[in-house]
This record gives structure tokens, sequence and C-alpha cells, in this order.
């Protein structure tokens, strides 16, 4: 296969591969280091948040050197940052997507062994040894969501004593934010505000799974007057904050079923390895995740083009353009 835009990890071979069984031969190459196994390869792989930025500056599209190639795209950035992952127009030449969407042919989590090995072994600081202080942890000052606002408003409220050790908003003393490991710091707190950068379907990433490790109970999003009530009751119970993190003592078979896929994907073979295994099932004759992801997008392709038709014909008839 080849990365068009190159992505750590993707090029060279990549040993211990399998299919149904059997060693699988899987490599990856930069097409400007070798065209002519670029011609070749059963797949053409995309950075996506590259190729948008390329598309949007010079109208570059997906390339491929013959029919029975496929085109793939990875991306872990929001939708919301990239709008490319939402445009039917830009998604169909597509057949397979890999991201964080659970919707993609292989999807991803932020989630990372080194968690879940957090959350099984690392004993839980009890309530007692914990601050009342909800803490904030955020380098990135300019997000789409506007959560230092919330946050700044939050901090209005002297009660609530938010912490904060990033570079944003940052409390402590420390302009250019901590070098201290951040669940380190949510272990010493029994409130985490883990705010998203971004809002975009199905877009979670290792923030919220850092506090859980902690056994910090994040807030994510809501109005700033219920997230004060909600602070104060949480920090001020400790029956309330026992009760939501209990989740930790439990069993993986007794978790929600979305975590559950979580945590046993990561005992998958690496994501290159399952890329090259989809290509093996698609060279023998199992078409049905390719289909399923143009399918979908050929779909809302026509909801955008219906959807388009039906703006021009309501601007024309009201005289605006």
């Amino acid at each position: 296969m080849t990365p068009q835009q190159f992505v750590s990890g993707f090029n060279g071979s990549i040993p211990g591969c399998k299919w149904r069984g059997q060693p699988l031969g899987c490599h990856y190459v930069v097409p400007r280091n070798d065209p002519y196994l670029h011609m070749r390869s059963e797949a053409v792989f995309y950075h996506g948040p590259n190729l948008c930025l390329e598309y949007h500056k010079n109208g570059t599209r997906v390339v491929k050197s013959t029919r029975r190639q496929l085109a793939v795209l990875m991306t872990m950035e929001s939708a919301a940052y990239y709008p490319c992952f939402d445009d039917p127009v830009f998604m169909q030449p597509f057949d397979l997507e890999i991201s964080y969407r659970r919707e993609a042919q292989l999807p991803i989590s932020y989630l990372r062994k080194d968690q879940i090995d957090g959350w099984r072994h690392d004993a839980l600081v009890p309530f007692e040894q914990r601050s009342d202080s909800p803490v904030y942890v955020q380098s990135n000052c300019k997000p789409q969501t506007k959560r230092d606002s919330i946050v700044r408003y939050l901090m209005t409220f002297p009660e609530l004593n938010i912490m904060s050790f990033g570079r944003c908003l940052n409390t402590e003393g420390k302009v250019n934010g901590t070098t201290e490991d951040k669940v380190d710091i949510y272990r010493r707190h029994k409130i985490c505000l883990v705010m998203e950068n971004s809002i975009a379907t199905d877009y979670v990433t290792e923030k919220l799974y850092d506090a859980f490790v902690a056994g910090c109970v994040p807030v994510a999003f809501g109005s700033t007057a219920a997230l004060r009530k909600e602070i104060l009751r949480v920090s001020g119970d400790k029956a309330v904050w026992e009760s939501k993190v209990a989740w930790r003592k439990q069993r993986l078979g007794q978790l929600s079923p979305a975590f559950q896929a979580q945590v046993l994907a990561l005992a998958q073979p690496s994501v290159q390895c399952q890329l090259c295994g989809m290509l093996a099932d698609h060279r023998a004759g199992n078409t049905s995740l390719a289909d399923q992801f143009r399918d979908s997008w050929e779909y809302r392709s026509e909801e955008a083009r219906s959807l388009e038709s039906r703006q021009f014909l309501l601007s024309n008839f009201f005289g605006y353009s």
C-alpha cells in the first residue's frame, strides 16, 4: 500500500501480520520513493488532514493508478476542524475509512493500553486525599468550543476555586504550563474539566480517558449554572463522588458494550496489519466493507445534491442567491 501523505508507522514492511491464521506480507511504500510499487499496490493510503488542506488549497483529489486499487482515508482529527470528513464530494472517491468514527470500516480509539493498565492496577486515591478544587489542564487556548470562556466564567465563583495548570487560564504561576503528567495532576482532584477542542460525531480524545484513569470525575459540557451546581454536589459529598467512580471496581464484562469493544480492540494486531487483512479479504472476494462505505457516501451525496437542488429552487423563487 502507498501512503500518499506520509504517516509515521506506515512505511516499509510490517512484521507479524496474519490473515486467516497464515503469515501475511504487509508492505507500505511512499510513492516518491518507488513509483513502480505505487502502481502495483492494492491500495493508496491518504492521511486525511493533509489531503483536506491540499484539497481546499489546490483542489488535490484522490488518485488511483488502476481501477482495482482501493483508496483508504485515515484521520484522528475532528471533522469540526477538517470539514472535508463530512463532505460527500470529498469522501466519495474513497473505499475504506480508518478513524475515530464508529461507522468507520476500521474504527480506532484514543484509548491507550497504558490507560487500561492504570485503570486496572493503580490504586484509587481516596476522596479525603483529593482537592475540592476542579482542575483544568489545557494548552490549546483557541479551540472552536470556547471552553476557556466557560471555565473563565466558572472561575468567577470563588467557592469553586478552580485550579488551572496548562497555558490557558493558568492559576498556578506557570505561564507556559506545567511539565507534570496530566494524569498525576488529575489524581489529586475530585473533578476534572475535560472539554474537547471541538464537537464532532464520535470525537472523544485522551482527555476523557485520562480523567477515567485518574479517578477524577470528568465534566465535559453543560450550562454554567448546571456545572457549578454539579461541581459543588460532587466535590462536597463522598457518597456521590464514589458513585461516579464505582465503575472502576467492575469487571470489564459489566461495563458498556461500546467501552468493552474499545478495550478489546487494543488486543488486536496493529492498525497496519488489520488494514492489510481487510485488503486480503477484499482480494479474496469479500467486498462488504468497501460496499458499506460506498453505499453510505453515495446516499449522503444524493442527499446533498437534493438539498442543493431545493436551495437553488428556493433562491430562484424568492429572488436571492
